[in-house]
């Protein structure tokens, strides 16, 4: 259950930073950045580095080694918030 409540806080970061208006100012201040502006677009890309700051904070232990926990926690975080996605665009928004 704690797994499914932490991908869920991903998601949930992630589209908003990526969605809303409210982070459309900050987002776009980027632009010159090509690395960091396609970051902060890219739903995919920002959750692994949303899954594993989340993943530092909460402290879930996936198989005690941290430096694999952390690339685990990324990984799944990534696959599930494009898993959503995907879900998004084919039965519609």
């Amino acid at each position: 259950m704690s797994l499914l409540i932490y991908l869920l806080i991903v998601y949930g970061i992630t589209n908003i930073i990526v969605n809303e208006y409210i982070f459309n100012k900050f987002i776009d201040s980027f632009k010159d950045f090509k690395l960091l502006y396609k970051l902060f677009t890219c739903p995919t890309c920002l959750s692994f580095y949303v899954g594993v700051f989340i993943y530092i904070i909460i402290g879930l232990n996936i198989t005690g080694f941290w430096f694999i926990d952390w690339f685990l926690a990324g990984v799944m975080s990534s696959g599930f918030v494009n898993m959503i996605e995907h879900l998004k665009i084919k039965f519609g928004e």
